[in-house]
C-alpha cells in the first residue's frame, strides 16, 4: 500500500490506480477464488442506472449540507477535488478514476465482505461493507457521500450480483468526472449570462433548484425501489473477534487521516 501514494508524487492518477489494485484488488481476487459466490439476477442493468442517477443528485444535496455545516467550525480541503481539476485528460480521468475503481472495490467490498456477511444479515451486510467502503476512502470530510453510495451498492450487489454493482460504480464515478469537468468558472460565466438564468437569480439558484428537484424524484424511485425489494435484517454480522481487523482499519484510517 506504501507504493501507492510513493508513486502518486509522480503521477496522482496512476498511483490511485496502484494503491487500488495492491490494497483491495489481490486480496479480492485471492478470496474469490476461495469462496462461494452466489448468482444475482433479480435486477438488471437498467434499473441499476436508474438507481444510481436518482441517488446521484441526493447524494450532492446530502453531503453538501454536511460540509456547508461542517465548515463553520473547521477549514476544509478537498484532495479528490483538485485530482480531478488537475489530473490530466478526461479519458485518463475515466480510465483511473471510473473504470478502475468501480472494478476493485466492487470486487472486494460487494463481491467479497457484502457477500458473505449477507448469509448472517443481508441489512447489516450492505451497512458494514458501506462503513467499510467510506473509511477506504481516507478523508473523514469526505466520508458521507461513499458511506450513502456504499449503501446503495449493496442494495444493489445483493439483487442484481457483481455486474450491476460495477455498472453502478462506474455510473456514479462517470457523473462526478463529468460534473466537476463541465463545471468550470468559464462555463458557469456563461451560463450566467443567459436570460432565464438572471431571472432565476444566478447560476447557483438554478443548480440548487435543479439538484433538489432531481433530489425529490430520485427519493422518490429509490423509495418505490426499496419498498419492492427489502433487505432482511437477520443476525449479527460480526461475531467474537472479527471486530479486531475492523478495528485495525479504522485506526489506520484515523492515523492516515490526521498525518
Amino acid at each position: 500500500m506504501a507504493l501507492g501514494p510513493l508513486f502518486s508524487h509522480f503521477d496522482p492518477l496512476w498511483g490511485v490506480v496502484l494503491t487500488e489494485f495492491v490494497a483491495i484488488g489481490l486480496p479480492a481476487m485471492y478470496w474469490r477464488k476461495r469462496l462461494p459466490i452466489r448468482k444475482r439476477k433479480a435486477m438488471n442493468l437498467k434499473e441499476a442506472a436508474i438507481l444510481t442517477l436518482a441517488l446521484f443528485p441526493v447524494i450532492l444535496v446530502i453531503n453538501g449540507l454536511f460540509l456547508q455545516g461542517l465548515n463553520h467550525f473547521l477549514p476544509l480541503g478537498n484532495q479528490n477535488l483538485d485530482t480531478l481539476k488537475n489530473g490530466g485528460s478526461l479519458i485518463k480521468q475515466l480510465i483511473t478514476l471510473a473504470i478502475v475503481p468501480a472494478f476493485f472495490e466492487e470486487l472486494f467490498f460487494r463481491s467479497v465482505l457484502c457477500e458473505q456477511f449477507s448469509k448472517r444479515s443481508p441489512l447489516g451486510s450492505v451497512f458494514f461493507s458501506a462503513i467499510l467502503f467510506a473509511l477506504f476512502h481516507f478523508q473523514w470530510q469526505n466520508s458521507v457521500a461513499p458511506f450513502l453510495f456504499g449503501l446503495a451498492l449493496g442494495y444493489i450487489y445483493l439483487y442484481g450480483g457483481l455486474k450491476a454493482s460495477i455498472f453502478s460504480h462506474f455510473l456514479y464515478n462517470l457523473c462526478s468526472i463529468l460534473f466537476v469537468h463541465f463545471f468550470s468558472e468559464s462555463w458557469m460565466r456563461t451560463f450566467g449570462e443567459l436570460a432565464l438564468v438572471r431571472g432565476v437569480g444566478g447560476v447557483k439558484n438554478v443548480i440548487t433548484i435543479a439538484l433538489l428537484v432531481g433530489s425529490v424524484l430520485g427519493i422518490f424511485i429509490i423509495l418505490r425501489k426499496s419498498f419492492k425489494r427489502p433487505l432482511a435484517k437477520g443476525r449479527a454480522v460480526i461475531r467474537g473477534k472479527e471486530w479486531i481487523p475492523v478495528a485495525a482499519l479504522v485506526l489506520v484510517y484515523v492515523i492516515k487521516t490526521f498525518q
